[in-house]
């Protein structure tokens, strides 16, 4: 339960960085990012949504 909320938590934050920085967040990427349980994986979604031009390129491997 405790990584359901914390994978849950991580998403909300992608999300609001993209949003923050004005960033075009499609419904499939907002999808993608809420649908996902993985918390490493939304980890380096978090890292790249700080500097990625884009919001569908935060799931692109750096």
């Amino acid at each position: 339960m405790r990584a359901e909320v914390r994978a849950e938590s991580r998403a909300e934050d992608i999300l609001l960085i993209l949003e923050r920085r004005g960033l075009d967040i499609s419904e499939d990427v907002r999808s993608r990012v809420t649908h996902c349980t993985d918390p490493e994986l939304l980890r380096r979604w978090l890292a790249r949504a700080v500097t990625v031009p884009k919001a569908e390129e935060v799931f692109e491997d750096a």
